[in-house]
């Protein structure tokens, strides 16, 4: 046994080490991943890198500009837009004087795609919900009761210390039960990264050889430096492509593309696809078209909503629904709706197309078609009636042709 456990009657003191700021453990204390190609990805890096960056953008800018409503559905299932309910008016404008809903819905799920978990603060004044303040990120420090699970927040306080919350006032964003789709896909950013790091120093002020200079008998140390240096000056880097007159009986012999610079190129390729697939976005949408036709990226939109964008639409409908609606309202038949119908529409043709059929099958009234053309209502839009088989149905032909001989009479 030890002095130490003998005076302090526990363990040996654990063994202090020191790191530099540029160890990757180091890395790991404030939140920096380090990747498996040794490149710390963070949020700079990945939003520098161009793939990463796209996936970061049209997540996060997609989600931020769904609509979000407040609705009210009663016991026949019909449903109504609760608009004169506090948090509509908050989620369908702004959620804070200074911020829109919009940007509000596009800087939590940026975070939570970075973080794994956003947090924002409802403010009530006497029950009622007034704004919600997206908190600082890394302000909030999560617990969970042991005995009835319920999640506890502690959000710390410029001035010190700390502020308790319970779950009914704060908004948690965490589609992923807090795992951060940035840190899970680092390897493939950090190689993606070094890639690129690679390719700018090969290229960079034209080291990488296009050809050989052939000059006829052996040379000195010193005079193959300085005709080396001479042919860099005259053709490298900016004056690369300048016609080379060689005297002496020199050649100048250009050089193929090797297979190594092949496989370099399919490498950035495939940290592309490796990236894109860890995000879950078809590569066509962020401007990686080799794989992309007329024909197959319209379906890939559609799998993106699916598979990318509604995880996300019941993750925040669920956070939004569990802190801006009361459980007596929830009882009520109040719900919160994130609208994806700006996604899923067509070219102009296909939405007319099935306008017209469910106008017909009797689906649709001439006001809910309007509607989702940012039309005015019809003062006689409102009804069910085929307008193809109905006299006096508005876009109704029959009757048309009466109408024109009566007049010829």
């Amino acid at each position: 046994m030890s002095i130490w456990t003998k005076i302090f009657g526990g363990s040996q003191p654990v063994e202090a080490k020191d790191y530099s700021l540029a160890d990757p453990a180091a890395l790991a204390l404030f939140g920096i991943p380090a990747s498996l190609s040794g490149v710390a990805v963070g949020e700079g890096v990945a939003m520098q890198q161009s793939t990463a960056g796209a996936c970061l953008r049209l997540i996060s800018n997609t989600l931020g500009s769904l609509p979000v409503h407040v609705f009210q559905k009663d016991e026949a299932g019909e449903r109504d837009r609760a608009s004169q309910h506090p948090a509509d008016r908050l989620l369908g404008g702004f959620v804070a004087p200074w911020q829109a809903s919009s940007e509000f819905l596009q800087l939590m799920t940026f975070a939570a795609l970075v973080d794994g978990r956003a947090y924002a603060k409802v403010t009530r004044i006497r029950g009622e919900v007034r704004e919600i303040l997206m908190l600082p990120r890394g302000a909030v420090r999560r617990e969970v009761d042991e005995g009835t699970l319920e999640p506890h927040y502690f959000i710390r306080l410029k001035a010190g210390g700390e502020q308790r919350m319970s779950y009914q006032d704060v908004i948690e964003l965490c589609p992923f039960g807090g795992r951060s789709p940035l840190r899970d896909a680092a390897s493939a950013i950090g190689l993606a990264v070094v890639l690129e790091q690679h390719g700018s120093s090969l290229f960079k002020n034209g080291a990488r050889p296009s050809g050989v200079l052939k000059i006829p008998g052996r040379l000195t140390d010193v005079a193959a430096k300085r005709i080396s240096d001479a042919w860099h000056s005259s053709f490298g880097g900016t004056n690369s492509g300048k016609t080379a007159i060689i005297e002496e009986g020199g050649s100048f012999e250009a050089l193929a593309l090797t297979s190594t610079d092949s496989q370099y190129n399919e490498l950035r390729q495939t940290q592309v696809s490796e990236i894109c697939r860890a995000f879950g976005v078809p590569e066509v949408l962020v401007s990686s078209l080799s794989r992309g036709t007329w024909r197959n990226i319209e379906e890939l939109n559609r799998v993106f909503l699916q598979t990318t964008v509604l995880p996300w639409v019941q993750a925040w409908e669920a956070a939004l629904e569990r802190s801006v609606l009361t459980p007596a309202e929830r009882a009520a038949g109040l719900y919160v709706e994130m609208s994806t119908a700006g996604l899923e529409r067509g070219d102009t043709a296909s939405r007319f197309a099935a306008y017209s059929v469910a106008r017909t099958a009797g689906i649709m009234t001439a006001n809910e078609v309007r509607r989702l053309e940012n039309l005015p209502a019809h003062p006689e839009g409102n009804t069910l009636a085929n307008p193809n088989t109905t006299p006096g149905a508005p876009g109704s032909t029959e009757g048309a042709d009466d109408g024109d001989d009566k007049a010829q009479e």
